[in-house]
């Protein structure tokens, strides 16, 4: 039987945060995008944070990862993900060993909290799993998890936080974090009349993925509307000139629906075109 060991990402198992995209696939140009903004993200939270993630390995592969951003303000780790790929290595305990080995890791002193430990962790689960997966919410609540309202959970970690300000403290830092993660857009005037996607990197492999998807839902929604793409990376002027915001634009109006809900997305999309935005 395979050990396993957890250990915390570094310049050298960076590769291995793109566990989650299966191997068949990685040749796609796609994930191939993909995957490189997700290492540009990894590399950015290594050089600010010095840490972004832990990895589960079965000897020496990869099966797990949970990853983590401090929000300093709040003495708080928010928690994007926590994910198993294979059907091989659930209920197996990969995904509450991941989990501990955060929460041992955040009861430390952190140079991010001035040398103190964080009060908790908050997450807001990904709303999808894999065909027989239990999914991220009902995993974090059997691991203790309370809900902060807002698809918002949280989990304490000392009792330094009184009990009764938790669920206020955790849904402002989700709030503030989720925010600043996805800056408010400027309208610009060359948005007009089209869609525009500006894309950069991400915690997420899959991101450019999605984002692809995204572009399909318009072409179905609104047949030969121009689709202008801007990296983030490679065009940093224009993201900028639009408030640092990264996501999906219509007709310089902001499509909130994920890629996933195509129902959703597709009628934000037509709402988007049949209004007139302000300058």
């Amino acid at each position: 039987m395979a050990t396993i060991t957890i250990r915390d990402v570094s310049t050298e198992n960076l590769d291995d945060l793109n566990l989650c995209v299966p191997l068949g696939r990685r040749a796609q140009p796609a994930f191939v995008t993909g995957m490189a903004e997700k290492q540009r993200w990894a590399a950015e939270m290594l050089n600010r944070w010095g840490g972004c993630a832990k990895l589960a390995y079965a000897d020496a592969t990869p099966i797990g990862l949970i990853q983590y951003v401090p929000i300093p303000a709040y003495r708080a780790l928010f928690v994007p993900c926590i994910f198993v790929p294979e059907q091989a290595h659930w209920r197996q305990g990969v995904a509450t060993r991941l989990l501990r080995s955060l929460i041992e890791h955040a009861q430390e002193p952190q140079a991010w909290f001035e040398g103190r430990p964080a009060l908790l962790l908050i997450t807001k689960p990904f709303p999808g799993e894999l065909p027989g997966q239990l999914p991220a919410r009902t995993f974090f609540l059997r691991e203790g998890f309370r809900d902060a309202g807002g698809d918002i959970l949280y989990y304490p970690l000392t009792a330094e936080l009184p009990p009764d300000r938790a669920p206020g403290l955790a849904a402002e830092a989700a709030a503030a974090f989720l925010k600043g993660e996805s800056a408010e857009y400027i309208r610009q005037e060359d948005d007009k009349g089209k869609a525009v996607i500006v894309y950069g990197p991400s915690f997420c492999p899959w991101s450019y993925t999605f984002w692809q998807l995204a572009a399909k839902h318009i072409e179905e929604a609104a047949p030969g509307l121009r689709i202008r793409w801007i990296n983030v990376s490679a065009e940093p002027q224009e993201a900028q000139r639009r408030g640092g915001f990264t996501g999906c634009v219509v007709n310089a109006v902001p499509i909130k629906s994920f890629a996933l809900d195509k129902e959703g997305f597709q009628r934000e999309v037509r709402e988007a075109l049949a209004t007139s935005p302000a300058s």
